[in-house]
């Protein structure tokens, strides 16, 4: 049987030119931090949050910049579920020009038909409870909080507290 035809080469290390990288990434390091003390320089200082007096349920970072009811009371639900509760109902009428001057909640919703409670909100949720809002301009708002599932940009599934108007009536008294 007749030899593969070939030819045969000589073997040695491959080496590149040698580069130094000492000065790039210096000056890579010296960049990042001089952007990062220019963010730091220019951030605003964090705002202090108002106290909660006994009875009453402490606010939230995102509640700040909006007045908070005067009165809030939480009934038999947790502290935390009431004060994301309360805190996502008045988002849900910020438009609103009339402030909100009390705030109850309750661990249960409010449903007197399919279209308060739809049965598909209900099967993707988690309920929170229900929240009843007065107005300074007698207006009485009834408002169902759910936890719902909300994907963000890197594809992970993160619980987001809405908020959804069920009833809105003038209080007679």
């Amino acid at each position: 049987m007749p030899e593969p035809t070939g030819y045969e080469v000589e073997t040695g290390p491959v080496a590149g030119p040698r580069r130094y990288l000492i000065l790039p990434i210096a000056a890579a390091v010296a960049i990042a931090a001089v952007a990062a003390a220019a963010s730091l320089l220019t951030r605003e200082p964090p705002r202090a949050l108002p106290v909660a007096q006994p009875g009453e349920v402490a606010p939230s970072a995102s509640s700040v910049g909006r007045a908070l009811p005067a009165s809030v009371d939480c009934g038999a639900m947790r502290a935390f579920d009431c004060r994301e509760a309360v805190d996502a109902a008045q988002q849900a009428i910020a438009d609103v020009p009339a402030a909100v001057e009390a705030a109850r909640a309750w661990p249960t919703l409010i449903c007197g038909d399919n279209f308060d409670c739809p049965p598909p909100l209900l099967a993707a949720s988690d309920p929170v409870g229900s929240v009843a809002l007065t107005l300074s301009d007698r207006g009485v708002v009834w408002i169902n909080v759910f936890r719902v599932a909300q994907p963000n940009r890197l594809n992970e599934t993160r619980q987001v507290v809405e908020a959804r108007v069920v009833r809105w009536f003038r209080d007679p008294a």
